[in-house]
This record gives structure tokens, sequence and C-alpha cells, in this order.
């Protein structure tokens, strides 16, 4: 994932030692695998949703403008549907940013097997029940929580009145 470097793949020490006394050239390149965490037919997209012409558009802008944004509404009328699709239409995440998450989903060993880095910005919805650990991090053995996760994507406190007061302030 590092920049400017050449990686070179050897099975066995004398072949390192072969190619550094300039005895043997190296073919094979290992290349660099950049691969998104989601693939793309698991996306979701506003363009499937129906209606909801006025919270799409204030999704839009609340994201546009890097701004929280609260939405009210009675049970199934498309919020949760509406704030799955938000990250797809922030910016792509930079070389920085995907770093930076990857590094957060590894440590917490939520780095899916087979992937080096994560391009796609996360999406967190936490249970109302989530202890105050579970969403900031810490405990016995320190690990990132539901805030830490969410980093350059989005944080959806779904049923926001129903979680615990002591885990909001």
């Amino acid at each position: 994932m590092v920049q400017g470097i050449e990686i070179l793949g050897f099975s066995k020490l004398t072949d390192v030692i072969r190619f550094l006394e300039g005895k043997e050239k190296f073919e094979d390149r290992i290349k660099k695998s950049c691969e998104n965490t989601q693939r793309k037919d698991m996306m979701f997209d506003f363009k499937d949703v129906k209606g909801q012409k006025e919270i799409i558009e204030a999704s839009l802008l609340a994201a546009a403008g890097g701004h929280n944004m609260l939405m009210i509404g009675e049970p199934g009328c498309g919020k949760t549907m509406i704030a799955q699709r938000i990250p797809t239409i922030l910016p792509e995440m930079t070389e920085e940013e995907c770093l930076e998450v990857t590094k957060i989903y590894s440590i917490s060993g939520l780095l899916p097997a087979g992937h080096s880095l994560i391009r796609n910005r996360p999406f967190r919805a936490p249970h109302h029940n989530a202890s105050l650990n579970s969403l900031i991090g810490g405990g016995v053995n320190a690990m990132p929580g539901e805030v830490s996760l969410a980093h350059n994507g989005v944080l959806f406190l779904d049923e926001l009145a129903e979680f615990s007061r002591r885990t909001l302030v």
C-alpha cells in the first residue's frame, strides 16, 4: 500500500542472495492489491429509492456540507433506507483516508480476509442497547467503538430517543 516502492517476492533465501549478487534476475513482481471490501452489486444507491424527494435532497445537502442530520418520522417511512445510501454519495476516500479506516478495522479484527485496503466509506448503525464502551470504545481489552468504526463514513443512530442518556452525553 506504500507508494514508490517495488516489492519482490522470493520463495527461498538463496534466491534473494543470488538476486542481490546480480547472478539472477527477478521477473515475477507481486502486484499490490487494493480491493474493495464490498462488491459493487452490494452497494446501495439512491436510484433505488422511489419518492422521498425531500429527504434525498436534504441528505445530499447535508453530505455536501459535511453536516449532521436528524431524521424524524414514523417507523418504516424510510429513514434507515436513506441513511444506508449516504456513503455512496460522499466523495471517494483519499489514500490517506483509506489507510486510516483500514487501520481502525484491522486493529478491531474486522478487516475482511483477503482484502488489503478498505476503499468504501463505512456505514455503522449500532443498536440502541449498545453500551458506552461499544459506542466510544475502550473496555478491559481496549478496542475502537462504533464512533471510531464510522470514521470517514456515516454513524447512524436509529431510534435515538431509545439510547441511554449516559451514552449520548
